[in-house]
């Protein structure tokens, strides 16, 4: 769960820098945005959807996939949360199955995390999911 900057180079999207975030919520669906501000709710011209695990693997099921482009309505990944301690800090994914070109490029990079969902939004049963996914702790110092 949370919302994690990610890298966004679509056409589609004329996004300053190509830079945007993807939220994932406790119900199991997530929303691209340009902005902090629009990750909380879909946005256009922003894909949304729903994600499902199954074990380790994040399976995405995509709405509002841009004309032309049917091959981005569905990508499986496996998942790792990067953390600092207890604190997440990143976000990195390992491809299973993904034609779509945009998100191929946009995934092949550690998310930074960017903010938490609210405490009220959150919910038992994916935050349980999350946690038994593979995490791996990152060394730094402070």
């Amino acid at each position: 769960m949370g919302v994690w900057k990610q890298y966004q180079d679509n056409p589609a999207f004329a996004l300053a820098g190509n830079m945007g975030y993807i939220r994932f919520s406790p119900d199991g669906s997530f929303v691209l945005a340009d902005t902090l501000e629009h990750a909380d709710a879909p946005h256009a011209p922003f894909p949304f959807g729903r994600v499902s695990f199954e074990n380790s693997r994040l399976v995405f099921s995509v709405q509002g996939v841009p004309p032309g482009m049917p091959e981005c309505a569905r990508a499986v990944y496996e998942v790792r949360v990067l953390r600092l301690g207890s604190r997440p800090v990143g976000m990195q994914y390992t491809l299973v199955e993904d034609l779509c070109k945009p998100r191929l490029a946009a995934l092949n990079h550690v998310l930074p995390y960017a903010r938490a969902v609210p405490e009220s939004a959150r919910s038992a049963k994916l935050g349980r999911v999350l946690r038994l996914g593979r995490s791996s702790e990152v060394q730094g110092r402070t």
